[in-house]
């Protein structure tokens, strides 16, 4: 799996908890500006704070991450569910 695969995953993922894309524009150019904006902190509307929801969110944080040099590989984010 490239990591362009675990970007992906995580966007479904965060469409599936919290309802809406993780990025608040609508407009194409708008959207890509926020996605590439550096150093970018995700919006979680999410009141439950289970060990599950932080591991979670930690995963999205680690999947939507814009560099893919910076961005966690599937193994890294596996071996993190693992411990869920």
């Amino acid at each position: 799996m490239k990591k362009a695969d675990v970007w992906a995953c995580c966007v479904t993922i965060y469409i599936l908890m919290f309802g809406r894309w993780p990025w608040k524009k609508i407009e194409k150019e708008e959207i890509k500006k926020e996605i590439l904006e550096p150093n970018k902190t995700l919006d979680y509307e999410y009141s439950i704070n289970t060990k599950k929801v932080r591991t979670i969110k930690t995963i999205l944080n680690m999947g939507l991450e814009y560099d893919y040099k910076k961005r966690s590989s599937a193994e890294e984010i596996l071996r993190i569910l693992n411990g869920i």
